[in-house]
């Protein structure tokens, strides 16, 4: 299988130019794809108000029931997927939630703790039948300590 997916983030400055744009593999360019859904919050994308997925929904709120809002978000990571990246199939995600406190260097005391938010995909490439795996982890809400 030859590359034949442009690279993201696009380097404008090649294509203006008039240069070649690099290229990934399929697997690549599909990881590349599952990331910018999970960083685009729905209504961003102009012509299309459902790309992206819930995940900024949620941003510095309080969330009173975790187990809730990590299924609802499992959920929308999976319609995501299967709306807007036709290259996978049998698209299964697993999310998990977890505090992560961050400590300052000198002291060793707790300043911030941020949401950890673990995804794990995994799936079929439509194209060649193949396991897909993906993982991403994010780091949300920070809240101060000092």
């Amino acid at each position: 299988m030859k590359d034949r997916y442009y690279s993201l983030p696009v380097p404008f400055g090649r294509l203006l130019n008039k240069q070649p744009l690099p290229t990934v593999r399929l697997e690549t360019s599909v990881k590349q794809h599952i990331l910018l859904i999970l960083m685009t919050h729905f209504d961003e994308y102009r012509y299309d108000p459902t790309y992206g997925c819930s995940i900024w929904e949620q941003d510095f709120e309080m969330l009173p029931k975790v187990n809730t809002w990590k299924d609802e978000l499992k959920r929308s990571i999976e319609d995501s997927l299967q709306t807007h990246e036709p290259r996978l199939d049998r698209i299964k995600v697993t999310v998990k939630i977890a505090e992560q406190p961050f400590t300052h260097p000198e002291d060793r005391k707790v300043r911030r703790i941020k949401k950890r938010i673990s995804i794990d995909i995994q799936a079929k490439l439509r194209e060649t039948d193949e396991p897909f795996q993906h993982q991403e982890t994010l780091f949300l809400s920070p809240i101060s300590l000092d």
